[in-house]
């Protein structure tokens, strides 16, 4: 009898400890996946403002280069740089910190693939982008370098080219965007099995 109470008696005592832990240990890994669906959820709709703000940006770019092709309007190297290029440069930076926030948490691989073909193609949108205000143009593209020469600025060809590689280049950012919203989605409603 005595070893029987006691027994019981370290059982009660101990079963409230290890009922503790593990609901603490419960109650964590929730909030983790409530504070990650909510990271998620504010970086989807970040992505989407993405899309506006660089359609916004094209729109300009394509008036720039018709003015430049139908009314020979110059375009100045001001307009490398405007409000709405900062503003998407800002959205850039926030989704990736966002991102990483995300990985950290996660080590998801997929995801670690599609930020990095997002970066890069944000890289190579952007810098194509700005070359025509710089009165430049690729035609050299490798891993290490790029190389650039001067445009001739009386060819009215070089602008339209550049329009469309540059319509190119923002369907593939596009695409790079549209395929992290559609991983990030997942954790939004906690499907990925891993969280």
């Amino acid at each position: 009898k005595g070893t029987a109470t006691n027994l019981m008696i370290w059982s009660a005592t101990l079963f409230p400890s290890i009922a503790l832990i593990y609901t603490y240990n419960t109650w964590r890994k929730q909030k983790g996946s409530e504070v990650l669906s909510k990271i998620s959820e504010i970086l989807f709709f970040e992505i989407k403002d993405f899309f506006e703000i660089n359609k916004d940006i094209m729109e300009e770019h394509r008036d720039d280069i018709l003015n430049k092709v139908i009314k020979n309007i110059e375009i100045p190297l001001s307009k490398a740089n405007t409000d709405l290029t900062d503003k998407l440069d800002l959205q850039f930076q926030n989704i990736i910190h966002k991102v990483y926030l995300i990985y950290k948490y996660t080590n998801n691989d997929d995801l670690k693939k599609y930020v990095q073909e997002f970066n890069n193609s944000y890289i190579e949108y952007q810098t194509f982008r700005k070359d025509i205000y710089f009165g430049m143009k690729i035609i050299e593209k490798t891993e290490t370098r790029l190389r650039s020469i001067a445009i001739n600025k009386n060819d009215k060809n070089e602008y339209l080219n550049h329009r469309d590689e540059l319509g190119n280049l923002y369907i593939a950012l596009n695409k790079s965007a549209s395929n992290l919203s559609e991983e990030i989605f997942k954790y939004i409603f906690h499907i990925d099995k891993s969280v």
